[in-house]
């Protein structure tokens, strides 16, 4: 970039090359980084800091217009249907899923042959060589991010594992994660058009929206009915200050001030999770969300033992598959006691 002003032949003060970078270098809140400066000048010379001011601002004015220029956002030719009436189906083609991030609870949805089974990446070098019916789960915030070709398929939780699973040859499934907030047909079409096989929709949909979603093929579409929800992650550990290590070997838990007791977990990257302080249990709302079209169903296990994650696939496979309803009910009516039950945003209205 060029400027014009005065220059003028120092008399009493200087002006060095370092101060020249220095007011060249000071960048604020732009986007851009000096990583290099030429200098041609004579000696003797003086040239004042706001000559100096403008010809940065100048400069940055000037590139930014290049960035937005240059610039061309993808117009994605997209022609899935939508449907203009609710679908009412019957279909009894029906799938149940098993999100995990224990051993215990890999084991209970071998044992109950669950044939889409969501790994936790971190007990990846757990499992041995059967990777049948194993669907490797990405996290939510990752640093380098690796697919693994072993598995049937990638739960994705960001979209720069997408962008990864893109710039390579994968041609095993992918499906997106409850993380990337999946609340209207445009966000989903999006997807199906980047190559997501199975779109997980959010927690925050109530009955109105799943009613009146019009992404009218509903076997793309994936609905968490079951297991604690996500509430926060925080890099700020509770023992940061004192770190033993002291969440690989207990439970930890948070109390409110209503009493409210939220379970925590810490992954390999010393996030801490935060989990809802209500199991999310849906019942009778997923016999609406069958009528509705839906036909993919998720248990998602967090914390939970070995017996516990059988008892809840045994019941839940009796419930989607058989339409007998008492050993789910049993559970439900156990965490309602212990207030320990919620249906999540299913019957909020907004």
């Amino acid at each position: 970039d060029e400027i014009e002003f005065m220059i003028e032949e120092s008399k009493n003060q200087m002006i060095d090359n370092k101060k020249i970078t220095e007011q060249l270098s000071k960048l604020g809140n732009t986007p851009f980084n000096l990583n290099d400066v030429n200098i041609n000048r004579d000696e003797n010379m003086f040239i004042t800091m706001g000559a100096l001011n403008n010809l940065r601002r100048t400069a940055i004015e000037k590139l930014i217009n290049i960035r937005q220029i240059g610039y061309q956002r993808n117009i994605l030719d997209i022609n899935y249907e939508y449907s203009d009436n609710i679908i009412y189906n019957k279909n009894k083609d029906f799938n149940l899923s098993v999100y995990v991030r224990t051993t215990e609870q890999l084991q209970a949805a071998l044992k109950l042959q669950i044939n889409r089974i969501y790994v936790d990446e971190e007990l990846k070098d757990q499992i041995g060589d059967n990777f049948e019916k194993l669907y490797l789960a990405k996290g939510r915030i990752e640093y380098n991010i690796k697919i693994d070709n072993r598995f049937n398929g990638t739960l994705i939780s960001n979209l720069g594992a997408l962008n990864v699973i893109n710039n390579n040859v994968y041609d095993k499934e992918v499906i997106s994660n409850f993380n990337l907030n999946v609340t209207n047909s445009e966000s989903i079409k999006v997807l199906v058009a980047n190559n997501v096989d199975l779109v997980t929709l959010s927690y925050e949909l109530n009955e109105n929206s799943y009613k009146n979603l019009y992404f009218k093929d509903k076997s793309k579409l994936e609905i968490i009915i079951f297991g604690y929800q996500e509430a926060m992650i925080t890099k700020h550990c509770i023992y940061a200050s004192n770190c033993k290590e002291q969440c690989k070997v207990n439970s930890h838990r948070i109390v409110d001030e209503k009493n409210e007791i939220f379970n925590l977990y810490t992954d390999n990257l010393c996030h801490m999770h935060v989990l809802n302080s209500k199991k999310l249990l849906l019942l009778e709302e997923v016999n609406k969300l069958k009528d509705f079209g839906y036909q993919n169903f998720r248990l998602q296990f967090t914390i939970e033992n070995y017996d516990e994650t059988l008892r809840v696939i045994e019941a839940y496979k009796q419930f989607i598959f058989n339409d007998e309803d008492v050993l789910i009910k049993a559970i439900q009516e156990e965490l309602k006691n212990k207030n320990n039950y919620t249906r999540g945003f299913y019957n909020k209205a907004y």
